[in-house]
């Protein structure tokens, strides 16, 4: 695998799900990885495996340059799909240059689908980085803006970023917290670790912590790969409700990639503008809100059928 950066030269910020880093990741998992690219566009697939075959995931990717760019990277990784023995691609097409109502022409116009659902958020809220910390912080909620205050004067919540593997267990102990009082399940705890360990050597990963009465009671977890930072997962104690440590630290996560250098903050992830009011995404939307940015809408997750066996997937979705 080569060691250059793979991400388009002209998006001004590229994932970090279609970089190198994440490619060696993904093989640290068990999984194939194959990289493809041509003028004005490149693209990270990896291999996954179901009970009727096997796809090619493109996370965020291709990427792209133009419409006239993207329809090449199509045809380019369907070809690299059926060499591989992949029955379908599952994809998340990107291109700055273009309307997501052009992106979805142009998969259509290349066979394909709309997935059942998205892999990952096909809606998120970003903020600029570029304007001032004092205009940013302007446009946080007055709420925000008040909490943030108190906490400056009083010195109640501390933070600490740590790019240390080890330190990685601190949050994995906060998830399995949160699973156990919220009866649900998220990764296992070797892909937390061996992201940590591929990631935090190479400066991609960054784990935030806040602190009350020296116990660390509210972790979040920050993609940071050139000049776009992901607030990518997020787990705290229950006494980060009462002093709402959680808030305090995603403004010290924003403060922080800010000052490393990145202009475009990600919270990957939130509910549609017109979801319903008991989306399951409601409440975490909610407090990604009270810090300002824009919803951005993405062209979303499509599939391209490369064999016949996709039909037996289709089948089983529904059914399942």
């Amino acid at each position: 695998m080569s060691s250059t950066l793979i991400y388009m030269s002209s998006l001004k910020e590229p994932s970090f799900l279609q970089s190198s880093y994440w490619q060696s990741f993904q093989e640290s998992l068990g999984h194939k990885t194959i990289y493809v690219d041509g003028k004005g566009y490149s693209c990270l697939l990896v291999e996954r495996t179901t009970k009727v075959g096997d796809y090619l995931l493109a996370p965020c990717g291709p990427t792209a340059d133009s419409l006239g760019s993207l329809a090449k990277s199509l045809e380019h990784i369907k070809q690299a799909g059926k060499q591989s023995g992949a029955s379908w691609l599952k994809i998340e097409p990107h291109c700055e240059a273009a309307q997501k109502s052009q992106i979805e022409s142009t998969v259509i116009a290349a066979g394909g689908q709309k997935a059942t659902r998205n892999f990952n958020p096909g809606t998120t809220r970003i903020i600029d980085l570029r304007p001032s910390i004092d205009q940013i912080f302007a446009g946080l909620s007055s709420t925000n803006r008040t909490l943030i205050r108190r906490n400056d004067k009083a010195n109640g919540i501390t933070f600490t970023t740590s790019t240390r593997p080890a330190d990685i267990n601190l949050f994995v102990q906060m998830v399995k917290t949160v699973e156990s009082r919220n009866k649900v399940h998220f990764y296992s705890n070797e892909y937390y670790t061996k992201q940590a360990d591929t990631l935090m050597p190479a400066g991609v990963m960054f784990l935030e912590l806040a602190y009350y009465q020296n116990k660390p009671v509210a972790s979040t977890i920050i993609h940071q790969f050139d000049a776009m930072a992901s607030y990518t997962y997020a787990a705290s104690l229950p006494e980060a409700r009462d002093t709402n440590a959680s808030t305090l630290l995603a403004w010290q996560a924003i403060k922080n990639t800010k000052d490393r250098g990145a202009t475009k903050f990600d919270f990957f992830g939130v509910a549609p503008p017109d979801a319903p009011a008991d989306h399951p995404w409601q409440g975490f939307s909610a407090f990604k809100a009270k810090f300002g940015g824009q919803i951005i809408d993405f062209a979303g997750t499509w599939d391209i059928p490369l064999s016949p066996r996709y039909k037996l997937y289709k089948l089983a979705k529904r059914v399942t």
